[in-house]
């Protein structure tokens, strides 16, 4: 097994997770003693990646300037800032996602209202009422729900 990582040490490290498998066995191998720095990396590890932009927070620059950091400070360092970064653009997602809830929200009550009125008129001309309180309960309740997301 040995001789056949010595083949494949020098391939490029292709995917996330082999990646955080490497930042990972890197602390582990140099700073074993260092916790902070594994918690660190776990973190790294249990986040969710962001894939955009190309490669973010695991990009091959980022692992080749770990591997050439032998300072443990450093490498704190820069593990801390990119877990920052990818934290920051994983807001960023959540954030975007949400709003582009919102905005689906918004259109669909406007919608809704337009619907609601002209249902009026239907029933006043057909001497039906058709009943709209469980649709409308139910658009009060997501609007509920989305204001606890913001």
């Amino acid at each position: 097994m040995a001789e056949l990582l010595d083949i494949f040490k020098d391939f490029p490290i292709i995917n996330f997770d082999t990646k955080k498998q490497h930042l990972l066995n890197i602390v582990s191998k140099r700073y074993p003693n260092n916790i902070k720095l594994h918690e660190m990396v776990r973190e790294f590890q249990k986040s969710k990646t962001v894939v955009s932009p190309y490669e973010f927070p695991l990009s091959d620059d980022f692992v080749d300037t770990i591997n050439s950091t032998f300072d443990e400070q450093d490498i704190e360092n820069l593990i801390q800032r990119r877990l920052d970064d990818q934290n920051e653009e994983l807001k960023k997602d959540y954030d975007y996602r949400v709003n582009a809830v919102t905005n689906q929200y918004n259109n669909f009550v406007r919608i809704w209202e337009v619907y609601e009125s002209d249902l009026k008129l239907i029933s006043k001309q057909i001497g039906n009422e058709i009943k709209t309180e469980a649709i409308n309960q139910l658009i009060t309740k997501l609007k509920d729900e989305l204001d606890l997301i913001e």
